[in-house]
């Protein structure tokens, strides 16, 4: 019998049976500019890289040259079946990286975050914000935030959604001694997809149906480019739907002062689910585990958990299995030791982070 083993995924499964999902763009985009001088589009580059780096900078506010700004939206998230399950409102005022208000509320999380010279400030639900929270802030603000192009190739393409025709990149990890078959999707990688002419992001996609975003109703703000309605499926299902109701500059910094009843400054280890690493795009290296040959001619499978620290280089310092098969835990534990990841910064110093990985060894025949 053949051994399949999926990387110790962020919610990342190598064996998928999917149905096709087509997206469909409106045949005209409308732009506004805050500022006369940003109104014009950038040209669209023809090297892949060079065009996801430039895409990087100008879509959404996250970047070198940003002035003060404040944003509020509307956001409705929903179950794996595609039924609503929480909606709320984001509100953030920003003045710097160090300098910001950002604000949650729903029914099932409602936080305050206060960036100051005294530090991190919290009111509210004092754990950090899950995946589909940092999912709302980033979709909007760092769209491009999940890019991993190490060691990776990107090839140019076309694709079509209804009427109209996208440049896209799609980009290819490096190859492993791991089978991966996707049917009933084109593209099983990760593809990002802009106007024809400029590098306006339309849509991108993690590959394979997952976590396909369509971004529309697109406004030039501070020459950065932000749309202002967002939706997200995952295997076809909707999981996301995002509106903004105001983008403005901020003049008045009052309002980033701390409440009182904040707690703070926020200091030591992270406590992160490994979903919402993969959402805050800090993954920045990650190779599969090898099926030891003695599990694999035992039959010997089952699903390894792995508790793991990432240091404030990036770097796993301390890796231990929690559950499955004691044959299988030391070749997970020896995998996630060689994971890579961006430093998780909180008001722009380096943290450690505390969190738990799974993954599934299955034979296959």
């Amino acid at each position: 019998m053949a051994a399949i083993v999926t990387i110790l995924r962020l919610q990342l499964t190598l064996l998928i049976l999917l149905s096709l999902v087509d997206f469909a763009l409106p045949q005209t985009t409308q732009y506004s500019a805050s500022n006369p001088a940003n109104s014009e589009a950038a040209s669209m580059p023809s090297d892949p890289v060079t065009l996801l780096a430039l895409a990087a900078l100008l879509n959404g506010l996250d970047g070198p040259g940003v002035q003060p700004w404040h944003i509020k939206l509307t956001y409705q998230m929903f179950d794996t079946d595609g039924d609503p399950q929480n909606s709320g409102t984001y509100e953030e005022f920003w003045a710097s990286p160090n300098k910001y208000k950002r604000a949650y509320t729903s029914e099932n999380f409602t936080q305050t975050d206060f960036a100051t010279d005294a530090g991190l400030f919290r009111s509210g639900n004092q754990e950090w914000p899950g995946a589909g929270e940092i999912k709302v802030r980033t979709l909007l603000l760092q769209p491009l935030a999940e890019t991993v192009l190490q060691n990776s190739s990107l090839e140019k393409s076309e694709r079509s959604f209804g009427q109209g025709t996208l440049d896209c990149v799609t980009v290819k990890p490096p190859p492993t001694n791991v089978r991966v078959r996707v049917i009933g999707y084109p593209n099983p990688y990760p593809q990002f997809c802009f106007e024809p002419k400029h590098p306006i992001l339309r849509f991108d996609s993690q590959g394979a149906g997952h976590n396909e975003t369509l971004y529309n109703n697109m406004v030039i703000f501070q020459g950065r480019y932000l749309a202002r309605d967002v939706k997200m499926t995952d295997i076809g299902k909707l999981r996301l739907s995002i509106h903004v109701e105001t983008i403005e500059t901020l003049s008045n910094l009052d309002n980033l002062n701390a409440a009182p009843d904040a707690t703070g400054p926020i200091t030591g280890r992270v406590k992160l689910p490994s979903v919402t690493l993969l959402a805050l795009g800090l993954v920045r290296q990650r190779t599969p585990p090898v099926y030891p040959p003695s599990a694999r001619q035992a039959h010997i499978q089952g699903t390894i958990v792995v508790q793991a620290v990432i240091g404030k280089d990036g770097k796993v310092s301390e890796v231990h299995a929690v559950s499955g098969p004691p044959q299988l835990q030391q070749s997970a534990i020896d995998c996630v030791r060689k994971w890579e990841f961006r430093p998780f910064l909180v008001l722009g110093k380096p943290a450690e982070v505390e969190t738990k990985f799974e993954g599934l060894f299955a034979l296959a025949g």
